[in-house]
């Protein structure tokens, strides 16, 4: 898919896999792409895929290095980029042993399970909810074994249910259970705001229905710098 620069600058992605199943690829490594005005720059775009395993993949500059669709069953590991994309129907995805930088783990609607274990999260959120997608989340997020680096004194959220609020024209239901464990906070900036929370939440009535608030949340073995605050907290309104 390219664009009208001579230097393909405006590739839309530089490998792309269309309803596919039982795909593995290896050592994927690029720059990122640029974000040119109607194009969105992927290094990988897959659009309805089962069973795919992505592993010692490399990309943390540019727009996004993942953007998908219709995922169910998707495997990441090994790998060092800046975004792990599923716009919509996010069901199944399973992260494990990735440097994540910027933007982090990222969904728009889905279901099943979203489990992120042994990760490093530079200055992002370990998951964050996307708004142009609802937000809707039938089944559970696990997040477990998380260290953190967060360069700025504002307060840290694991998962972010804010930065991309759910909100839709029919009612979002957020994951039923949320697990957040082991998580711990490495940097070198302290201040009065920079806290360590679990989640940020806001259960709310939409423009035309209601958000949600999960069935259970278990949080657990949170580690901050000294210095730093912890707090927890869930906005109803």
């Amino acid at each position: 898919d390219y664009g009208s620069s001579a230097l393909y600058r405006n590739t839309c992605q530089l490998i792309t896999f269309t309803d596919c199943s039982d795909v593995e690829m290896d050592g994927f490594i690029s720059t990122g792409r640029p974000n040119d005005p109607g194009y969105s720059g992927y290094g990988l775009a897959i659009y309805g895929g089962a069973d795919v395993r992505t592993r010692n993949m490399n990309g943390i500059t540019g727009w996004g290095f993942t953007g998908t669709n219709r995922i169910n069953g998707w495997h990441v590991t090994d790998c060092v980029m800046n975004r792990v994309d599923v716009h919509d129907s996010a069901h199944n995805v399973f992260v494990d042993n990735c440097d994540l930088h910027d933007v982090g783990v990222v969904y728009g609607w889905g279901g099943g399970l979203i489990k992120i274990t042994n990760c490093r999260v530079y200055n992002c959120s370990a998951l964050s909810v996307r708004s142009d997608y609802g937000g809707t989340f039938f089944g559970s997020v696990v997040i477990d074994g998380i260290d953190v680096v967060n360069d700025g004194t504002v307060r840290y959220y694991v998962f972010d249910g804010q930065r991309y609020k759910p909100g839709a024209s029919t009612d979002v239901y957020l994951p039923r259970e949320i697990a957040i464990k082991n998580i711990r906070r490495h940097n070198n900036t302290v201040g009065n705001s920079a806290e360590l929370q679990p989640f940020d939440i806001q259960v709310e009535p939409t423009a035309a229905g209601k958000v949600y608030a999960p069935r259970e949340i278990v949080i657990s073995d949170f580690e901050s710098k000294a210095g730093n605050t912890f707090g927890w907290q869930m906005d109803f309104r």
